[in-house]
């Protein structure tokens, strides 16, 4: 639907332009007597109801030679009253050479007129119905206005407001992209500033320090061991518990010296008590 009136806008567009150039043309091309003349064709507006036309038709005549112009022809002529120019038609009763350019024409045995005036035949005119209309109303001033003036003015203002637009619009995505692409600056802190000063084989030492790999330490998991419960025994307290004394060789002989020493004792006591 949208693409249907576009192209409707578009076609409505296209033959208002033409009207308006077609207009312009017309108001151009006036020659002496305020009336459209392109080379030897005169755009004349019928507003007058005739046998041949109707109101509001367009006659475009063309100019014939003097020497075509015959006495029965109907032909359109100018006419100058108090400086006031009109357009009339009229039935050619007699003609009359004075020279190569001049020809004279009696009209309806009444009037003469020169072969200047003479505008054309009827009989080789081509004639457009309503189209006078139209072309009366752009030709006329308040017409010409209204119709061609007052939009040209609108639609050149228009293409002032869509070029700045378009302008202010490029320098504020300039100023966007300028924006982005701004870098902020970081201030270093006091830790980056103050950098102690490293003797070259120091300096080397960090740099091999820092090249090894970081090996990430686990914290050590502390085993306890499982201690298997025994069941206690119950021990007699008659029964003395041997001991297992390991001696040295010194130890052993003073023991031995001791033990014989005793035993020595042990026999003079039985001896005695014997």
């Amino acid at each position: 639907m949208k693409k249907f009136l576009k192209i409707i806008l578009g076609i409505i567009g296209t033959l208002y332009l033409l009207v308006i150039l077609f207009a312009t043309v017309c108001l151009l091309c006036y020659n002496q007597y305020k009336v459209t003349q392109i080379n030897d064709k005169t755009f004349i507006i019928i507003d007058d109801k005739s046998d041949m036309y109707e109101d509001g038709d367009l006659a475009i005549f063309v100019r014939n030679p003097n020497d075509e112009i015959v006495s029965g022809d109907v032909i359109f002529f100018y006419t100058v009253t108090n400086g006031v120019a009109k357009v009339n038609s009229g039935t050619v009763t007699k003609s009359e050479k004075i020279t190569d350019t001049e020809t004279t024409f009696t009209i309806n045995d009444s009037l003469i007129i020169s072969s200047g005036v003479v505008i054309g035949k009827t009989e080789t005119a081509t004639i457009y119905h309503n189209v006078g209309k139209i072309l009366y109303v752009f030709e006329s001033q308040y017409g010409f206005l209204i119709l061609v003036i007052l939009p040209a003015l609108l639609l050149f203002f228009y293409a002032i407001y869509r070029v700045v637009k378009e302008v202010k619009g490029s320098k504020d995505d300039e100023v966007e992209t300028k924006e982005d692409k701004k870098v902020v600056p970081v201030t270093p802190t006091l830790e980056e500033t103050v950098q102690p000063t490293l003797a070259p084989q120091a300096e080397q030492e960090v740099l091999t320090v820092q090249d090894q790999p970081v090996i990430k330490e686990e914290p050590v998991q502390a085993v306890q061991p499982e201690v298997k419960e025994e069941p206690a025994q119950v021990v007699n307290p008659q029964v003395q518990t041997e001991q297992t004394v390991v001696l040295t060789p010194q130890e052993k002989n003073e023991t031995l010296e001791v033990k014989t020493e005793e035993n020595q004792i042990t026999s003079n006591d039985d001896i005695e008590q014997l």
